[in-house]
């Protein structure tokens, strides 16, 4: 499904001081179905609340975002996101937590449950069905919290930063499970990524969108077009330069965001 953002601008107002905050834009963006798109910048530049928009769940206060050609008005089946916190629940196993949206989409339990066991193979978290989410690391809890989502098959992910809290050698696994559940199947779902990490968003993405400092413009849109799979492009001179040219895009607008 194809996304668009037209003239998109979200301001704020400070509850204690009533001073205007304008956080996003405007913002023009068009993602082609099936890409996976990585949007960087530093702290506070509007990055989240940017997918929030894409998610329907922030209101914009100029423009649109359309899915299709269809207005984003409110959270859809056609999107699925993921948050950092993972927003597992805690008293369900992992088989309860992806079986849940199924539940609400009126499925039986038999067969939402075959589903859900088919996605925990898929994530590799066989073995682990009937644990809780305190009794998970921090990988597995994020598996569960990814197959909770492609549940409900959604075409698009809305991924805010949710390997942030992992440690350096689970979140590279991870990124290889992603990459490995995003290519499944005939056709590949559209992926919106917010990270602040540069490396990872050259490992996963098609397309990098470098934003600005507060209020979050577009800075730079580049085409990351190393070949898939990228089990061995982190050894190659042209991914230290790609990392390179896109920190000299944020590195200033990162200091300037230090000082605000």
């Amino acid at each position: 499904m194809k996304l668009v953002c037209k003239n998109l601008a979200m301001t704020f107002l400070n509850a204690r001081s009533g001073d205007r905050i304008d956080a996003l834009g405007p913002v023009d963006l068009a993602v082609e179905a099936g890409e996976f798109v990585a949007v960087v910048g530093p702290s506070g530049c509007g990055k989240s609340t940017l997918l929030g928009i894409l998610a329907g769940l922030i209101k914009p206060t100029q423009g649109e975002a359309l899915l299709d050609g269809k207005l984003i008005t409110g959270p859809g089946r056609d999107r699925g996101v993921c948050f950092q916190d993972y927003a597992l629940f805690p008293w369900m196993s992992v088989l309860e937590n992806i079986a849940f949206g199924l539940k609400a989409q009126g499925m039986g339990k038999e067969e939402r449950e075959s589903h859900a066991k088919q996605l925990i193979l898929r994530v590799g978290l066989v073995g682990f069905e009937t644990r809780y989410p305190h009794e998970l690391s921090g990988g597995m809890r994020q598996r569960c919290a990814l197959a909770r989502v492609l549940a409900v098959d959604p075409q698009v992910l809305l991924m805010d930063e949710p390997m942030a809290a992992l440690d350096a050698q689970t979140r590279q696994l991870m990124q290889d499970d992603l990459l490995n559940v995003w290519a499944v199947g005939e056709q590949k779902k559209t992926v919106i990524y917010i990270t602040h990490s540069i490396d990872e968003a050259v490992y996963l993405a098609d397309r990098i969108i470098v934003m600005s400092a507060r209020p979050g413009l577009i800075k730079a849109d580049i085409l990351n077009d190393f070949d898939r799979p990228r089990n061995e492009i982190r050894t190659m001179p042209a991914y230290a330069e790609q990392i390179n040219r896109i920190w000299s895009l944020i590195k200033n607008d990162a200091i300037q965001a230090m000082t605000k």
